[in-house]
């Protein structure tokens, strides 16, 4: 149960981080945040559910 709680947070984790880097080093486009803050919300939370899905399909 704790392994399952730890890979929970990681995927609450990871996006958080990865906006955070965004916001950091102020990536823009059309002079905005916000375009750049969707691109990579969507991103990275694809990704974790492709990730999530391939280990549950991995299984037998």
């Amino acid at each position: 149960m704790i392994a399952a709680a730890l890979r929970a947070l990681l995927s609450l984790l990871v996006p958080l981080v990865l906006i955070a880097v965004t916001v950091l080093t102020g990536l823009r486009i059309a002079d905005s945040h916000w375009p750049v803050l969707g691109v990579t919300l969507a991103t990275v939370s694809a990704a974790v559910g492709a990730l999530w899905y391939w280990r549950r399909r991995r299984r037998p």
